[in-house]
């Protein structure tokens, strides 16, 4: 039997649409909007200069450059519809902490980083950082700033290399975009959602402004892993620099969106290193509201043997019922394999 020494488990989310009494959007077109923003691309550019605004505790200025805007097929209005901008060209980051807890974790982090600039101060920790990209998905009540520059041609390539770099993350703290938007828009709309990816020369940052599902407001510094193995070679942490609560205190839990009341397991081993665990869970949804409801699961399982080989275990959500046993559509990809594209 071959010795075991590394596992690594590649995080993903289910995502399902509940029954309803009265269902205002099918279910299947509900799911197809998670599908819909997974494929986003950028409409015509426009020349932009000296425009600033401000999230939570974030301050972002596009000093110059180019913007587009972020599209998407809405498969339940059948537009052509807008998440968001993308910007290319030279900008600034700024974010101020209140909390003067978190004021180790800046120092820790950004330490090796020449380009990021934390100052502490009596009342919290102030971060400024450059970047030449940045990728804003904005979606709520309030309206995201306009932009009616000039018209400056496209930015599809530019667009692509940036989500290669934020496409390829290895922990849950941040859903996919996709997931992440798609619960915004058909569970609360009304609730003001946004997330800023914004990709300097050295380091990139990841923000996400965020009162409906994790209710935090979070900053956190990619780091690439240090694996050899060529399918990770992408892959990135993203460290968390703060997390600040948002409609709650630290010593707050969140509530929980559905609850698990039965487990059913059958383990059967197929051989001297295989074995075939089929897993029966039954949840009920405790907020109202919930159409869609995100599962923090797993769909692969990398371990390596005694050779420094890496294999793959696979985990598969087979089929998802009601109680009247009625089958429900579900999204089981957190995002790419190692090795694929961002948008697989």
């Amino acid at each position: 039997m071959a010795v075991r020494w590394f596992c690594w488990v590649y995080a993903c989310f289910a995502v399902l649409v509940c029954r309803g009494a009265e269902e205002s959007v099918p279910r299947k077109l509900s799911l197809a909007m998670v599908d819909a923003m997974v494929q986003l691309g950028t409409g015509e550019a426009r020349v932009v200069s000296g425009r600033s605004f401000q999230v939570g505790h974030a301050s972002v200025t596009l000093d110059s450059g180019r913007v587009a805007p972020l599209t998407y097929e809405n498969p339940i209005s059948h537009q052509t519809e807008c998440l968001g901008f993308f910007f290319s060209g030279s900008g600034s980051f700024g974010y101020a902490s209140p909390d003067p807890t978190e004021t180790p974790l800046f120092n820790v982090h950004v330490q090796g980083h020449p380009t990021l600039k934390a100052v502490a101060g009596p009342k919290g920790t102030a971060l400024q950082s450059r970047f030449t990209t940045l990728l804003v998905a904005w979606a709520g009540a309030t309206p995201m700033p306009a932009f009616e520059g000039p018209v400056a041609g496209a930015v599809g390539p530019v667009f692509a290399q940036h989500r290669e770099v934020f496409g390829f993350l290895d922990v849950s703290d941040f859903a996919p975009l996709a997931h992440d938007f798609s619960l915004q828009k058909v569970n609360r709309p009304e609730v003001q959602l946004v997330r800023m990816e914004a990709a300097g020369e050295a380091e990139s940052l990841l923000y996400s402004f965020d009162p409906l599902d994790q209710r935090e407001e979070r900053l956190a510094l990619l780091v690439a892993r240090t694996f050899n193995d060529p399918l990770f070679a992408k892959w990135k942490t993203p460290v968390t620099l703060s997390m600040l609560p948002l409609g709650r205190t630290r010593k707050d839990p969140n509530p929980a969106l559905c609850m698990l009341t039965q487990v059913d397991l059958q383990l059967e081993a197929l051989d001297a290193n295989n074995a075939r665990m089929v897993v029966a869970e039954t949840l009920v949804p405790s907020l109202p509201g919930q159409r869609i409801i995100r599962l923090d699961l797993l769909n692969k399982v990398f371990d390596g043997n005694a050779a420094g080989n890496l294999e793959a275990r696979n985990i598969n959500v087979l089929h998802i019922t009601d109680g009247e046993g009625r089958s429900l559509p579900f999204h089981h990809n957190w995002g790419p394999s190692p090795g694929a594209s961002p948008t697989s």
